[in-house]
C-alpha cells in the first residue's frame, strides 16, 4: 500500500544489491505483434484489452495479480505478472514495439511513477493514464500523460445523456408516457 513511499525513503540504501548490470529474465511479449502495453485487467482493463483485441491491436496486459494473470492467460490473452511501478520490469517490456502504454490503474502515484518510469526509459509512444477523480486527472495531465481516462466521469456522461433522450421522450405525445398530456381534464 505505501510501497512507494518505503521505497522513496530506503533506495538508496537498497543500491548494493542490485546488479551492476541486471540482466532480466527472458523477455515476456518481445515481438513485433505488440503495439499496445495494458497494465491492469480489473474491470475496466479487461473490458478495454478486449475490445482493443477485437480492434486488431497486439495488446500485452501486464497485472501483479497471479490469478488474473493466469486466467487471462488461459483465455488467449498475451500477459505478463509485474508491477506498474517495477522500473526494472520495462527492461522486460516490448517498449520499442509498442506504440501505447495504457494504465487502466486507477491510483494517481502508480501513474505518477509509471509515466516517470517510461520516460526515464526514453519511452517515446502515447501514454493514456486512468484517474478516477478531475483532480488526478488534472496532476496526470500536467505530469505529461498524452491521454487521461476518466471512466467514471465518461460513464456518468453516457448515462445522464441517455437518461436525458429517455426522459425527453415522456414529454412527447407520440413516445411513452406524458403525465400531463394522459391525466383526466
Amino acid at each position: 500500500m505505501y510501497s512507494h513511499q518505503i521505497y522513496q525513503r530506503i533506495h538508496r540504501w537498497l543500491t548494493v544489491f542490485e546488479r551492476a548490470r541486471p540482466k532480466p529474465e527472458e523477455p515476456p511479449g518481445q515481438n513485433a505483434d505488440v503495439d499496445v502495453i495494458l497494465y491492469g485487467l480489473g474491470r475496466f482493463g479487461s473490458h478495454l484489452a478486449d475490445r482493443l483485441t477485437q480492434t486488431r491491436h497486439g495488446v500485452l496486459a501486464v497485472d501483479f495479480d497471479p490469478h488474473t494473470v493466469a486466467t487471462a492467460a488461459r483465455e488467449g490473452m498475451n500477459t505478463v505478472f509485474g508491477s506498474a511501478e517495477d522500473i526494472h520490469l520495462l527492461e522486460a517490456l516490448p517498449l520499442t514495439h509498442a506504440r501505447y502504454v495504457i494504465s487502466t490503474i486507477p491510483t494517481r502515484e502508480t501513474n505518477l511513477t509509471l509515466l516517470h518510469n517510461l520516460r526515464h526509459h526514453h519511452y517515446d509512444g502515447t501514454v493514456a493514464l486512468t484517474a478516477h477523480t478531475r483532480h488526478d486527472a488534472d496532476q496526470l495531465r500536467a505530469a505529461g500523460a498524452d491521454t487521461v481516462l476518466e471512466p467514471f466521469a465518461t460513464a456518468a456522461t453516457a448515462t445522464s445523456d441517455a437518461l436525458r433522450d429517455l426522459l425527453s421522450t415522456d414529454h412527447d405525445p407520440g413516445h411513452g408516457m406524458d403525465l400531463d398530456h394522459d391525466a383526466p381534464r
